[in-house]
């Protein structure tokens, strides 16, 4: 079975970067994706349906070689990047979740590019040495116009580098393995930011999880200072970044965290005090232990395993199999 790419786009408003910008650049693909999943993250009514169905049509021209377009809301945390992407993927898996293996997904930020060779290196090398990652190089551009800035590429997920610092894997140069990108479950919508590093952290300790890198820089990263980037908002940025700390900390020493509070102070002024305070609202973890504990009823322990999960893919029984109870499981439909 030949492999395949999704494109897979978040978009929040801005129209003429999505029609200029992004979906210029997937039209210009050497290898078009297969598929391109459009997630609108702001207000989608029937005049803004009609709205994007032209804009596909300028794109392409009318031309017939245009891939299926998939397009939708944001199912899920609303105003979030990390929402309208889980949308996309929850729609993919929905669709393919037999065939996750042989999906692979190119996410874009609606105001990013691709080179045009992009999607033809990143599955050429992916098929090559059966990468489920391949990393590209981003070009940044801070001032419209000028010829960008290229960034390091690493060749490898090195948890301990990405908990430090930002290692230029973002957005726009995610080339990932549907499959992975399940299994990782997704990115986490309780990030305001830092949302990439945390995703990559979490592929880096997959079990069997391999990662390529080209050596080209084929994705042209925009950072000029619009009011709508989220590095100009100093909150989000900085409640993204004491999240992440406290998410991870853990898992690393002393060491680790004084370079990373140095580099958040330097880079953003936010200094350890603030990125070790609690948050406001308790975590999970403090949530459970409030919860009074049950007595044991005569006749024995019994547990209750509760999943949640978007689409209920057909794998999940699979995963549950070896905890089959002898009385089979009881499937109870909601909504997310």
């Amino acid at each position: 079975m030949q492999p395949k790419v999704a494109a897979l786009i978040a978009y929040s408003g801005r129209l003429e970067l999505l029609e200029h910008r992004a979906l210029s650049s997937v039209r210009s693909q050497l290898r078009p994706p297969d598929l391109i999943v459009i997630v609108v993250d702001s207000d989608y009514d029937q005049v803004g349906e009609f709205e994007m169905k032209s804009l596909i049509s300028r794109v392409w021209d009318g031309s017939p070689g245009c891939p299926e377009v998939i397009t939708l809301r944001n199912r899920r945390t609303k105003q979030s990047a990390s929402g309208a992407w889980n949308s996309g993927l929850d729609e993919l898996c929905r669709r393919f979740s037999e065939e996750a293996e042989r999906w692979h997904v190119a996410v874009l930020d609606d105001d990013d590019a691709w080179a045009e060779e992009h999607l033809q290196e990143c599955l050429s090398e992916a098929i090559k040495v059966s990468a489920d990652m391949v990393i590209s190089g981003l070009i940044r551009h801070e001032v419209p116009g000028d010829k960008g800035r290229r960034q390091e590429i690493p060749t490898s997920l090195d948890p301990a580098k990405i908990f430090i610092r930002n290692t230029h894997i973002q957005g726009s140069n995610l080339f990932l393995r549907l499959a992975r990108f399940l299994e990782a479950g997704g990115f986490d919508e309780n990030l305001p930011s830092c949302t990439d590093r945390d995703l990559c952290i979490r592929l880096a300790r997959l079990a069997g999880m391999k990662v390529a890198s080209l050596a080209a820089h084929t994705v042209h990263h925009y950072a000029d200072p619009r009011p709508d980037r989220l590095t100009i908002n100093r909150h989000a940025k900085g409640e993204g970044l004491r999240r992440f700390f406290q998410k991870h900390a853990q898992d690393f020493g002393a060491d680790e965290h004084g370079r990373f509070f140095h580099l958040v102070m330097e880079r953003f002024g936010f200094d350890e005090a603030y990125l070790r305070s609690a948050d406001s609202s308790p975590s999970p973890a403090r949530q459970r232990e409030r919860m009074p504990a049950k007595e044991v009823q005569p006749g024995g322990l019994h547990f209750v395993l509760g999943v949640a999960t978007d689409s209920c893919p057909p794998s999940l029984w699979r995963h549950l199999s070896p905890v089959h109870p002898p009385g089979g499981f009881r499937r109870y439909r909601g909504t997310t």
